[in-house]
């Protein structure tokens, strides 16, 4: 069986300036490619320009530093993000793909063949504190799944949201609880999936906590 295409942004794993030269390119592709796909993305080549060209001028002045500076480049990303985000879904539909990476790499994505994901458990974390003292830890506790065989955890720190990328594998039970050291006075963010005899599940969405 053909394994379904994938068009690859990975905009959390990007620098700034890594987003506007990519943008540079998307649009060359976009231009060169056009008559092989219509202007009917979410949002339009011009939408996208501009939002690459408000990063880029945001990008310059936060380099310069001072704090409204660096508050314009984070609107800028995540104006940026979202458009660009949107355009990456658009070229992932089957009527825009076909099953065929040439369209998609046409566009400048990188392409992934990935196997289709069965239907799985789906973990959902609770943390709770179990104290410490030069160390804390945390207790996760996952909903109880049928058909989940063992529990996958995986942490990253800080007190803003962490980007997927951040996440890093920190424990594994065949029990819907296990412990893990965080160190003293770090906000820990925990996601979890569930493995069965389907597969693992997605990833759970973030829960943190403040250990003390």
């Amino acid at each position: 069986m053909k394994m379904p295409v994938s068009a690859v942004l990975k905009l959390s794993a990007m620098t700034p300036a890594d987003k506007i030269t990519k943008a540079a390119y998307l649009a060359q592709q976009w231009e060169l490619n056009k008559k092989s796909f219509p202007d009917t993305a979410p949002n339009s080549p011009a939408e996208r320009a501009a939002a690459a060209a408000r990063l880029s001028t945001a990008h310059a002045a936060a380099l310069d530093g001072g704090k409204q500076a660096r508050a314009e480049e984070k609107a800028a990303l995540a104006e940026f993000d979202a458009l660009f985000g949107a355009f990456r879904d658009w070229a992932n539909q089957p009527e825009v793909a076909q099953g065929d990476e040439v369209r998609i790499t046409q566009l400048g994505f990188d392409v992934s063949r990935q196997e289709a994901r069965r239907a799985g458990p789906v973990a959902t974390p609770e943390l709770l504190p179990l104290g410490g003292t030069t160390e804390g830890s945390l207790l996760v506790a996952c909903a109880s799944q049928p058909d989940a065989r063992a529990f996958i955890g995986f942490v990253a720190y800080g007190d803003n949201p962490p980007a997927d990328d951040d996440y890093r594998y920190c424990a594994a039970s065949t029990r819907p609880k296990f412990s893990i050291a965080v160190p003293s006075g770090r906000m820990a963010w925990v996601r979890v999936l569930a493995v069965g005899t389907q597969g693992p599940s997605p990833l759970s969405a973030p829960q943190k906590r403040r250990v003390l």
